[in-house]
């Protein structure tokens, strides 16, 4: 029989849209899974986070590593990354509530395997309900710090006045991603800030870094302490919420003598809310021997739909 010309079989796999860092839906940063693509090729997963056109989608599949549970790739529309924040908290948020987890003590501690290695994510539940998914993210450092603020301010379009040097001066911190951090005196400030995308990524990349994260300490929320934004010249859009500059974030306001409202290095981090999706990101930043150790980032996630791709 000539099958010359004759499309191969189509495959179908089945996907989930998660909100990340919220306890609501429409809230949070949301996130493509695709909890069995075995046999989806690097270009087809590429070719789908882009159609998904998410910050993020992951693709799992069983572990290569002996020591995890399962692997986990994650797609932005135009590449591959090594590690993020939404996507671990949701992804395993989506896998628990799947059954694919022996949910007994709280948390339960499992184990993803990713092109960085072989890291842990700790899952609370109640009664069986998933209530947060908590990560491990890397020893902070602190590198370029950056002098010139009438730089940043035409990269913001704003005053050098707005930046809150009396607090701390703008530098680059990283518990795994680097982001430039940028105080900023008040809430009406940080939502005035506008990205001239060549400078900013220009200014960006000249301290080593692709990203910046701009808070005020002043919070819609009386239970939060700081309002974040994610800024970049490399990207057209705003991210809602963002686990690992979050986790940078939580590191750098440490370093500079903020310990949150219970004087024990945890917080609670908004963001989102100028461009319509309210997030709240926890963290606890570990001190041992006055040195920090490691910082873990939480969020709650809401399941919003899921669907059937065919590749």
């Amino acid at each position: 029989m000539n099958y010359a010309g004759k499309k191969a079989a189509m495959r179908t796999y089945h996907f989930y849209q998660i909100d990340v860092f919220t306890e609501h839906k429409y809230g949070g940063n949301p996130l493509g899974v695709f909890p069995d693509a075995a046999g989806l090729s690097d270009e087809e997963m590429q070719l789908i986070a882009f159609e998904l056109n998410l910050s993020e989608t992951t693709f799992v599949f069983p572990p290569q590593d002996a020591r995890a549970n399962h692997k986990v790739r994650i797609f932005t529309p135009v590449m591959e990354v090594p590690f993020a924040g939404h996507p671990t908290i949701g992804t395993h948020f989506l896998l628990a509530e799947l059954g694919r987890f022996e949910l007994h003590s709280s948390p339960v501690r499992v184990w993803q395997e990713l092109s960085v290695g072989v890291l842990p994510v700790d899952i609370e539940h109640e009664n069986g309900r998933v209530i947060r998914v908590t990560m491990t993210q890397a020893q902070p450092q602190f590198l370029s710090e950056l002098a010139d603020l009438d730089a940043l301010a035409l990269a913001l379009r704003c005053r050098s006045e707005v930046f809150d040097v009396n607090f701390a001066r703008p530098q680059v911190a990283s518990t795994g991603l680097p982001f430039l951090m940028i105080p900023v005196v008040s809430l009406d400030a940080l939502k005035e800030l506008s990205v001239d995308a060549p400078r900013l990524r220009t200014l960006c990349e000249q301290h080593g870094c692709k990203m910046a994260y701009a808070f005020a300490r002043e919070t819609f929320s009386g239970r939060a302490d700081v309002h974040a934004r994610f800024l970049s010249g490399h990207l057209e859009f705003e991210d809602p919420a963002t686990g690992s500059a979050a986790g940078a974030l939580s590191a750098f306001l440490v370093r500079n003598g903020v310990h949150g409202r219970q004087d024990d290095n945890r917080f609670l981090i908004e963001q989102g809310h100028f461009i319509k999706r309210p997030s709240l990101i926890r963290s606890q930043v570990i001190v041992n021997e006055g040195e920090i150790e490691k910082v873990l980032v939480s969020g709650s996630c809401c399941r919003v739909f899921e669907g059937d791709f065919e590749v």
